[in-house]
């Protein structure tokens, strides 16, 4: 560790009292709430619909920040004549309607004198002993107090010098909702903005930071490049022998970046350096095991990916820049971070597993976080203890006790978590075979209609060459694998029409019974012509995509009889005779007075037997035949 730096003392939020703020009708929430008995902080997460005073609790705290900082510090908030802009417009507008006054009331503590920083923005017609009743005796601003108007007042920190090392040496910092990070295409030379709240060069009475942290990715890079330099800093440890060896202990920052870096990217990543005309990027990202390139820059980061890198990172270089410790140790970083929408940009997996183990990293610091993510709870459920943190139901302020109800939302994370993945498995794969030919293309509910089809072809149509490739439905790369249903040929339908060329052809095929005519019927009707009982096909209302159920020929008529869906049983096997069915063990029941044979015997079996068949045996798929070729030809 780097010796010789002043030990400073962390201030965290002790008491909080609302009310008749916004849509917070009364809040209260006290030290023993707040922070354990080790006197380490719990996390705060606010919870509830949009409206309900999420944002106006976290507003508080935030201009408590300012309040307390441009005491002291010349650069926390823009000049205004003689004195300074607020970051928190007090007044009537802030006052909760048809009530005769509102406040908030904010008590930091520094540890471990235990020496009080309060804050008060008070509006409407409330006494100082009204008030001071209301927050509990903890209430000694009452300098100037004004019974009758509106006013914000908080404890001078102006030559406080506890107050002033703990400020500098901490992450103090707001994170608000409309946070953002440019994409890499983007020109940001015309896109710039004027920050409210912007650093200053470094001198006496400045802070030398922003509390309020919009977008920070170019300066985080800067940053980033200067802990590369400090690893060449070499620094004399002992040994054995009472010998002395040189090491770079900085690696260790460095190691920490790109550890919350890999936490990010959810696989273990390093950083590189580029050399200095090196598409305008000085990092890149690498696979830490084999060295693959895998980003050029932290620019090509998603939305989401950047938002958590920002947030993590920004607090570890507000607190080393006092104490190159911290970077050295992220579990000795200490403060308040004030995260609004916590979820925003990111995917569910971000928010349930990977979210709450990069909060963890900072034991220290008291993080206060709104949120909508039923995820991103279930994550902080399994990741800490019922001890460590807190959920605030807002407007009520009520502390859930609810952490048994979590395992309902580990399972719908399950769920969806599948479906998305399954999503994308799917779609890769169907791209994949897309662009290995521009021929039109069948798919099939299962791998053994494919096989049945290809093999009736090349019976009835003899040397002529199959116009058509067949891709069986599911998720599986081996197509042995796959399970196929109607249900999957139905979803395939729809994720195609997104990634197919308007002039590629495809055509779905559903079997013709009861699974098949749901799932046909079921087909997106945004996207496809409605559906009719006696018609067999449906189109994309602007691409050759088609569904098609299989069209039954006159022998099997009487298992679609009555056009009533639940009734139908024609699937592909159906083509055949009873008596190769019969003679293949393909077993059926009586229904209808019709002997229909349901197919449960080996379809796989089947498939392969059917190759030693006469051509004759395969004549009933002609009609299945023409309808494909009429719809490629049209």
């Amino acid at each position: 560790m780097i010796t010789g730096l002043t030990k400073v003392r962390k201030m965290y939020l002790k008491n909080i009292f609302i009310e008749n703020m916004g849509s917070i009708k009364k809040i209260s929430l006290v030290e023993n709430q707040l922070i354990k008995n080790d006197h380490t902080p719990r996390v705060i997460v606010l919870v509830g619909e949009n409206g309900t005073g999420k944002t106006t609790f976290l507003s508080s705290i935030v201009d408590a920040f300012y309040q307390l900082g441009q005491d002291c510090f010349e650069d926390v908030l823009p000049k205004d004549g003689a004195g300074y802009k607020y970051f928190k417009i007090s007044g009537a507008t802030n006052k909760r309607l048809n009530t005769e006054h509102g406040f908030s009331y904010i008590q930091f503590s520094i540890a471990p004198h235990g020496k009080k920083y309060e804050y008060i923005d008070k509006n409407g017609q409330l006494t100082l002993q009204e008030c001071t009743n209301k927050t509990n005796g903890l209430l000694t601003l009452n300098q100037n107090w004004q019974d009758n108007n509106n006013f914000k007042h908080n404890t001078k920190t102006k030559n406080d010098s506890n107050f002033i090392q703990d400020f500098e040496a901490n992450s103090y910092c707001y994170f608000p909702s409309d946070r953002f990070e440019y994409p890499y295409w983007i020109n940001k030379e015309t896109v710039k903005t004027q920050e409210q709240f912007t650093d200053y060069t470094n001198f006496t009475g400045q802070l030398n930071k922003s509390i309020l942290l919009r977008n920070t990715l170019s300066d985080l890079k800067s940053w980033i490049l200067d802990i590369f330099l400090d690893t060449l800093y070499m620094h004399e440890v002992n040994i054995d022998n009472d010998q002395k060896q040189s090491i770079s202990i900085f690696q260790i920052s460095l190691f920490n970046i790109e550890n919350i870096l890999s936490e990010v990217l959810t696989r273990k990543v390093k950083l590189k350096l580029n050399l200095r005309n090196h598409l305008n990027s000085r990092l890149k990202i690498i696979d830490a095991e084999t060295g693959e390139d895998i980003l050029p820059s932290l620019d090509s980061l998603s939305a989401g990916q950047s938002s958590l890198l920002s947030i993590f990172l920004n607090i570890t270089k507000n607190s080393d820049k006092h104490d190159l410790n911290k970077s050295l140790s992220l579990n000795l970083i200490e403060g308040v971070v004030i995260i609004d929408e916590i979820d925003l940009h990111l995917h569910i997996e971000l928010q349930n597993n990977i979210l709450p183990k990069l909060i963890k990293l900072f034991p220290k610091v008291q993080f206060i976080l709104t949120s909508h993510s039923p995820f991103f709870l279930n994550g902080m459920a399994r990741e800490f203890s019922e001890n460590d943190y807190i959920i605030l139901n807002m407007p009520s302020g009520e502390i859930l006790d609810c952490f048994d109800n979590f395992e309902e939302f580990n399972k719908a994370y399950d769920v969806l978590y599948k479906i998305t993945s399954n999503y994308k498995h799917e779609r890769d794969l169907i791209k994949a075979e897309l662009n290995k030919s521009r021929e039109p293309i069948i798919i099939t509910e299962g791998k053994t209609d494919k096989k049945i089809i290809e093999t009736a072809w090349k019976k009835i149509y003899q040397e002529n060459i199959i116009p058509f490739r067949i891709i069986p439905s599911g998720l599986e790369s081996d197509e042995d694998k796959r399970e196929g249903s109607a249900d999957n040929a139905r979803r395939t339908t729809e994720l195609i029409s997104n990634i197919l060329d308007n002039d590629r052809i495809l055509i779905v095929l559903f079997d013709n019974d009861r699974e098949g005519n749901e799932q046909f019927k079921g087909l997106n009707k945004k996207i496809f012509e409605p559906y009719r009982i006696n018609n067999i096909k449906r189109k994309h209302s602007t691409k050759r995509i088609h569904g098609l159920l299989l069209p039954v020929p006159q022998h099997r008529e009487a298992f679609v009889t009555n056009n009533d869906i639940t009734q139908r049983y024609f699937v592909i096997e159906h083509y055949f005779s009873d008596e190769i069915l019969n003679n293949n063990n393909m077993k059926g029941d009586y229904i209808l007075g019709s002997k229909v044979f349901k197919i449960n015997g080996d379809k796989d079996k089947f498939s392969e037997n059917i190759s030693t068949l006469e051509e004759n045996n395969f004549d009933e798929f002609k009609i299945l035949f023409d309808e494909i070729k009429t719809i490629i030809n049209d």
